[in-house]
């Protein structure tokens, strides 16, 4: 398990080699996502967004979006759902999105989920930000020398729960 201090210096530590840049983020906006799901965000998740406003980088445009860019994607009338799940992190301008779906019976617990740019079902991925925060930054997005990447994580899960 990833503590919160180590993901945070490994973020730090990615800025130069992913260009990582750090959201402009003020905390108002985690109030106004809880009151809009109308529950507390898991534990875990607030901690990183009280630390971590959330950051972008160079790798194919790859976010962990802000508060404020979650609480303008629940907020459009299109939204499904949005008192159970809401975007987390995207790609290529939400090219593809990895999502946060919130346990129905239990607010403290949560999975991130993916499906391939909406062509497939969802694959758990994980129940902790920090292990796929970790996740990215040890492979990126498509893998390569340092990791598997996020999308060969999802195919490697996806194997798994068949």
């Amino acid at each position: 398990m990833v503590s919160l201090p180590h993901l945070l210096q490994q973020i730090r530590d990615a800025r130069e080699r992913l260009d990582v840049c750090f959201h402009d983020e003020s905390q108002h906006h985690m109030a106004k996502v809880e009151a809009k799901l109308g529950r507390q965000l898991p534990e875990e998740i607030r901690a990183f967004y009280l630390q971590c406003p959330g950051f972008w980088t160079n790798d194919c445009l790859f976010r962990v979006l802000s508060m404020s860019d979650i609480l303008t994607e629940i907020e459009r009338p299109a939204a499904p759902n949005t008192n159970l799940h809401f975007p987390i992190a995207d790609y290529m301008i939400f090219s593809d999105v990895w999502e946060v779906v919130l346990d129905e019976e239990n607010p403290a617990r949560y999975v991130i989920v993916n499906s391939n740019h909406h062509t497939e079902e969802s694959v758990v991925l994980t129940d902790s930000l920090y292990e796929f925060v970790n996740k990215f930054l040890e492979g990126g997005i498509f893998g390569g020398e340092e990791g598997e990447g996020l999308y060969g994580w999802r195919e490697r899960l996806k194997i798994l729960s068949q």
